[in-house]
């Protein structure tokens, strides 16, 4: 499966757990958390008024930092100390839980075992707590999906996670069960919860962006393009209920580049696909999305496919020059001599 899509499928998994007054300074926060900028985050932090976030919200705010910043075991430690002062916090358990599973994706084979049983633990703990928590599920359905065997990971158990999550979220849990069907290449599962996600969704960026993706991989291309427009311009301005608005946003940035990669793996709907690589290409993205240097790749096989050689040249000639990505350098070489050889 798509590495990009897996990842960005079990993102949106991790809705911001963070309620405060200052609605939109919170969402400006959570963006700015996604692009990785913590510096500019602390500054807004600081700038709030005492009386718009509470000493937990700022805490919590904290961990977010230390986790973007990559610093994990300042994170659980902090985490260690507020839960210590609050063990009944949902939220905190699954911070928690999330902080631990990301230590034990770097640790040693030695302490690996250890780390992901806390993070189990924790999401766990978090639906004891609060039965109705969605983000709880959501993490412990992740967590056996993802987890080797020895580690307790099961894929049946995080189905019926998942489809306790179905209970409370319809949403959230059709996109669960999805991420989980195909880490388990379960296509039946898939194309379930692929027509879900298609019809009573239309207006979820994340819900529309996954369907694109599943009719991509088939080569639908039309299924794919509509899939994607969808999530890119038909979505709410507003997530729907257990979405946040960075996971939301990112979805509908997401889903503009791949209008334009639909456009050039099917060579229709070109005109679209150029204006949404430009759209993409001047908005400033997440690292956790395809980089500009790829978009601008796509953005000049594009104009070759539209006889407009003399904008994608340019295009070409710097890549080949600045390229970071080996893979994207010998796809624009490949393309120079395609079409500039002589």
């Amino acid at each position: 499966m798509n590495r990009w899509l897996r990842t960005s499928l079990f993102i949106a998994l991790f809705p911001a757990l963070v309620v405060a007054n200052d609605h939109t300074a919170l969402q400006e926060i959570d963006w700015l958390l996604k692009l990785g900028k913590t510096q500019q985050v602390s500054k807004l932090l600081e700038s709030l008024e005492e009386n718009k976030l509470s000493v937990n919200e700022r805490q919590v705010f904290r961990v977010r930092i230390l986790i973007a910043d990559n610093k994990l075991e300042e994170a659980a430690e902090l985490l260690e100390a507020m839960i210590e002062q609050d063990p009944d916090d949902a939220n905190l358990q699954v911070w928690y839980g999330r902080a631990n599973g990301l230590l034990a994706q770097q640790a040693s084979i030695f302490s690996a075992a250890a780390l992901a049983k806390r993070a189990k633990q924790a999401f766990e703990k978090a639906i004891e707590l609060d039965p109705k928590f969605v983000p709880g599920y959501q993490g412990l359905a992740q967590y056996y999906a993802k987890a080797p065997a020895i580690a307790g990971g099961s894929i049946k158990k995080a189905k019926t996670v998942a489809n306790q999550l179905m209970a409370l979220n319809k949403l959230q849990g059709t996109m669960s069960l999805l991420a989980i069907a195909q880490e388990d290449e379960d296509e039946a599962l898939i194309k379930r919860m692929i027509h879900t996600l298609a019809s009573e969704f239309p207006h979820s960026a994340g819900a529309q962006l996954a369907v694109g993706f599943h009719f991509q991989k088939q080569k639908a291309y039309d299924k794919a393009y509509k899939a994607f427009t969808s999530a890119a311009f038909g979505s709410i301005d507003q997530p729907p209920v257990g979405v946040s608005q960075d996971s939301h946003l990112e979805a509908k940035l997401g889903a503009l580049y791949q209008l334009g990669r639909n456009a050039v793996f099917s060579e229709r709907h070109v005109a679209e696909g150029i204006s949404a690589l430009k759209q993409y290409l001047e908005t400033e993205t997440p690292p956790q999305l395809p980089s500009k240097q790829w978009a601008q790749f796509r953005l000049s096989k594009l104009y070759l496919l539209n006889d407009q050689k003399s904008l994608a040249k340019p295009i070409l000639v710097s890549l080949k020059e600045t390229g970071e990505d080996k893979d994207l350098v010998k796809q624009v070489r490949k393309a120079l001599n395609a079409h500039f050889s002589g």
